[in-house]
């Protein structure tokens, strides 16, 4: 959610007006003192040209040292470069030289804020609100600080201020509604938004936030109108994009959510989550070329992500893949994976039965024995592997896992079976018969069928080899 933003909020937007310099270019002396510097570096600044801004206020600065104004100006154009260490520097200094400049104390505050200290951003906008009692715009400023710092009270008190001062100031409308959001004040954020709305401020993202409070209150087919009206009034509104499409995708509409999200990337192509989301929707509607491609694209966004954030989506799609029947694709998942987390039992497990189901059995081999190492006493990975050594002939391995299965979990019925066929291929009947009983104990029912015949099979086998072995009469 966009935060809104106060008649100061935006450095970047922010534009010095004239109507506090009494001077224009045609007006200005020669630039041969530094008040006529001052003015030309207003006046670039008021251009947008904030190189030619900083030097007129540097030249300016040369000549008067304590020039509070060329500091503040220079600030600001610092601040409108995204320079904002600089600014605060220029911004302490113009306040140093002139403790009454009030705007000073407000933008250096949101300086702060934008560095990451609304503490003392509060600090310094209360003393521009001390300076400048009744201006509004001060109290919605402060506010938004304060909401910052988690005060919301604080911040409420002084949107109310802001609203006391001036009924119709759109802008802390704005901020009270969604402070009230924080409070999970649905319907008082509501009513905020309204007034937004009908004083004309901001009005797509008031919307935008409408839609917002409508889901928060529980009403999500107003929310889903709200979005789509911030939609209509501004395309270009990525979040009522991507706002509408989750309210369509919680309300069941599959099909609206992924219209939505394509929007939303065709506006932001290289918006990670919104292809993530879309790739989410399409496995729902069971479109999992589609959802491959998405996934794909979002780990292609998001190389810069941490691994922590970046591995469910990886084993997302390499599960994908599995189910599209791109085994060796999925394998390659797993492998990217592992690389990136050489602990990932998971990862180990998924790729040890692609390699055994695509035949690469001494492949999956390896994984099993770095499982065993990882989840030592994990029964199933023991039978796992007990069971692929024994299809690999490796009869006595096989035994053996079998065994350490059935010894960390006694009620494995596999893990009985799987040692009684090895034992069997060993000829060791006694010992198979053994293992058949006591599976046909622990398993289910289909289980215990399929062991019960083999247990009559081999009894049978032990009774005609022992009838064998005694001497005749």
């Amino acid at each position: 959610m966009n935060c809104v933003r106060a008649r100061y909020w935006l450095l970047l937007g922010f534009t010095v007006a004239l109507s506090t310099i009494a001077i224009s270019f045609a007006e200005a002396a020669l630039p041969d003192d530094a008040y006529s510097y001052y003015a030309f570096g207003v006046g670039f600044q008021d251009l947008e040209d904030y190189d030619q801004a900083i030097a007129n206020y540097d030249k300016a600065i040369d000549l008067d040292p304590r020039y509070a104004k060329a500091y503040y100006g220079r600030g600001l154009a610092y601040a409108q470069k995204g320079d904002l260490a600089k600014a605060q520097k220029d911004l302490d200094r113009a306040i140093a030289f002139d403790p009454s400049l009030s705007k000073a104390y407000v933008n250096r505050g949101i300086v702060l804020l934008q560095l990451g200290k609304p503490n003392e951003a509060v600090a310094d906008l209360d003393k521009a609100v001390a300076l400048k009692p009744n201006n509004p715009d001060l109290y919605v400023d402060r506010g938004q600080a304060r909401r910052r710092t988690g005060d919301i009270a604080g911040a409420l008190e002084d949107y109310n201020r802001a609203i006391d001062i001036d009924p119709y100031s759109g802008g802390a409308y704005a901020a009270r509604g969604l402070a009230r959001l924080d409070a999970e004040d649905a319907a008082g954020a509501i009513a905020d938004f309204n007034k937004q709305i009908e004083l004309k401020h901001g009005v797509p993202q008031a919307y935008n936030h409408l839609g917002v409070a409508y889901e928060r209150s529980g009403d999500r087919k107003k929310a889903i109108e709200a979005y789509g009206k911030a939609i209509e009034l501004d395309p270009e509104n990525s979040a009522a994009w991507r706002n509408r499409a989750g309210a369509r995708l919680a309300n069941g509409d599959l099909t609206g959510a992924a219209a939505d999200y394509s929007k939303l990337i065709e506006r932001s192509p290289e918006d990670a989550q919104a292809y993530l989301a879309r790739a989410q929707v399409s496995v729902q509607l069971k479109e999992l070329n589609a959802a491959v491609h998405d996934y794909q694209r979002a780990l292609d966004l998001s190389e810069d992500l941490p691994i922590a954030e970046t591995a469910p989506m990886r084993r997302n799609l390499a599960q994908l893949r599995v189910q599209q029947g791109a085994g060796e694709a999925a394998i390659a998942d797993y492998t990217q994976l592992i690389a990136q987390q050489p602990d990932d039992a998971d990862a180990y497990t998924q790729r040890a039965i692609l390699f055994w189901k695509a035949g690469r059995k001494e492949d999956a081999l390896a994984d099993y024995a770095r499982l065993i190492t990882l989840q030592p006493d994990d029964a199933q990975v023991w039978y796992n592997r007990g069971l692929l050594r024994l299809e690999l002939g490796d009869l006595d391995g096989s035994i053996e896992d079998s065994t350490r299965a059935i010894a960390l979990r006694p009620g494995l019925a596999q893990a009985y079976a799987n040692r009684a066929s090895a034992r069997g291929r060993k000829a060791d009947l006694d010992g198979t018969v053994a293992d058949l009983e006591q599976g046909i104990v622990y398993a289910d029912s289909n289980l215990k069928k399929k062991l019960q015949a083999q247990l009559e099979q081999v009894r049978a086998q032990r009774s005609q080899s022992t009838a064998a072995k005694l001497p005749e009469s």
